[in-house]
């Protein structure tokens, strides 16, 4: 009789496991290679390849002028001030946003490109050099100067082209880095209309449309003198609210810088400002108080927050604040929760 077998399985078992055996040896063999030669080695080092446009100290740093196309019609100054910070002194009489400032500061001083175009660059109508949509000079401690231009946009968009004027070379720099050096008038203008440190606010005088209140801090919250003459304990949570929205009140706009000082009743009339619908004066340990003088009216402006293209409008109302000759426009959905929170505690 033959062998009885069964077709589903090898006839020739001792191949079948030295084909497996293979396989296996050959893999711990790359998998040693791999632990081994690659997992250990040094890791790659990044190099900048970047062409260096600046190489500056920052500290060295005094003046920075910012002009062009890309800041529209005004010619930027900033300076650093005795006390080593930087202040927007042209277009005069607006706060610094001291981020932004110094954001600018560092990416002019170490300036670097991300591609070499031209070595030696003797035609610059190419690249848009010969008219730049935006040029910025640094003025350093030793008297020199570095001019950096910017012109078009390359053609697959994401960089652009520039060079310091001093060197015949062209490169290409990012996108960031053209915002970070044109930031115009709105991003260098601080918005924030007050700075000031909640906890050390000690006392709170509130005029609402005529009906005014007087609150004081106590080691438990707040207090207040009823009508009746005696205190009157006054909910935390609605005096949080009041000095949060202040100190985080911010405007939607470049403030308005008024040519005259102190401003007269007719100027303030305009702006619904006398009389006002709300004052808020605040007392502070150590420091001189800040009065808030919000207007009555709301206006159409144009909302800074639009996509360039598109059209859109909010209503705003225009604040004082204490110390600043400057008028700034804010939002009236900013300013709804202090009229509430105002009229609350006047009611208590």
């Amino acid at each position: 009789m033959g062998k009885e077998g069964n077709p589903g399985k090898s006839r020739h078992p001792v191949k079948s496991y030295a084909v497996t055996l293979a396989a296996l040896i050959l893999f711990a063999g790359l998998y040693g290679y791999w632990h081994f030669r690659v997992r250990n080695q040094e890791p790659v080092r990044k190099v900048e390849t970047g062409p260096a446009l600046v190489e500056a100290d920052v500290e060295s740093l005094r003046e920075i002028t910012i002009e062009g196309r890309k800041v529209g019609q005004n010619r930027l100054v900033l300076r650093k001030l005795e006390s080593g910070k930087w202040a927007l002194v042209e277009p005069e009489g607006y706060p610094t946003n001291e981020s932004t400032v110094k954001l600018a500061v560092d990416q002019l001083a170490k300036l670097k490109g991300l591609r070499l175009i031209a070595e030696e660059a003797t035609d610059l109508t190419p690249f848009g050099l010969h008219d730049p949509s935006l040029r910025v000079e640094g003025s350093l401690e030793d008297g020199r100067k570095v001019v950096v231009e910017v012109g078009d946009e390359t053609p697959v968009g994401g960089s652009y082209y520039a060079r310091e004027t001093s060197a015949p070379r062209v490169v290409t720099i990012s996108n960031s880095t053209y915002e970070i050096l044109g930031q115009d008038l709105n991003a260098l203008v601080e918005k924030i209309l007050a700075d000031f440190d909640r906890d050390a606010v000690t006392r709170i005088t509130l005029d609402l449309e005529g009906k005014s209140r007087v609150l004081e801090r106590t080691e438990t919250g707040w207090k207040s003198r009823g009508a009746a003459g005696g205190d009157v304990e006054i909910a935390r949570d609605g005096v949080d609210k009041i000095l949060f929205t202040l100190r985080w009140l911010f405007a939607d706009a470049i403030p308005i810088v008024p040519e005259m000082s102190p401003l007269p009743p007719d100027l303030l009339s305009g702006y619904g400002l006398h009389p006002p619908r709300l004052v808020i004066k605040l007392e502070l340990a150590e420091s001189d108080p800040l009065v808030f003088t919000i207007g009555t009216e709301g206006v159409t402006a144009p909302d800074s927050g639009a996509s360039p293209g598109k059209t859109g409008a909010v209503e705003v109302a225009y604040v004082l604040v204490s110390g600043k000759n400057l008028i700034y426009p804010v939002r009236v959905a900013q300013l709804e929760p202090l009229a509430a929170a105002a009229a609350k505690i006047l009611a208590e």
